[in-house]
């Protein structure tokens, strides 16, 4: 049997383990919806947009949208 699938299991166990879930609320999502307003981005993307720039932290993305902002 290969190894291989241990080795990513615990490879995926140490990236997750750094995962931060960020919970959005109401006035958040407010905000997130002017901020897809004013940017012509998806709410969804603007989401994404809104908790990199709140939190201060780089954003990760293969959306093109985002990937062309600062925080990418």
């Amino acid at each position: 049997m290969s190894r291989a699938p241990r080795a990513l299991a615990t490879a995926f166990a140490v990236l997750l383990g750094n995962v931060e879930i960020v919970e959005v609320g109401d006035w958040q999502i407010a905000e997130a919806l002017e901020l897809a307003l004013a940017e012509e981005i998806t709410f969804y993307d603007a989401v994404y947009l809104y908790a990199a720039r709140k939190l201060g932290t780089k954003l990760v993305a293969e959306d093109s949208d985002l990937k062309r902002r600062p925080e990418a």
